[in-house]
């Protein structure tokens, strides 16, 4: 299984030129989008449809937005 830490994902949007991505007083924004384009496959999961959730962690807050489908859309850090 491969795995990567908050952080060198972090690191690769600073050294690409986002910086906002690094913890600071200005910073710490990182959003991880998994959707694509193209055709839509059918609902993985009806009650995640469209929905939004917020939690805290150590990292910060973490939303995790599913899309029309109930799949996974994005994570936002900040």
């Amino acid at each position: 299984m491969a795995s990567v830490h908050i952080e060198q994902i972090q690191q690769w949007l600073a050294d690409r030129g986002d910086v906002d991505a690094l913890p600071g007083p200005v910073g710490m924004f990182v959003e991880i989008r998994f959707d694509r384009g193209g055709a839509r496959p059918a609902a993985i999961d009806e009650d995640f449809a469209g929905k939004v959730l917020t939690v805290d962690s150590p990292q910060g807050i973490v939303t995790i937005s599913f899309d029309e489908s109930g799949q996974l859309q994005s994570l936002d850090i900040s």
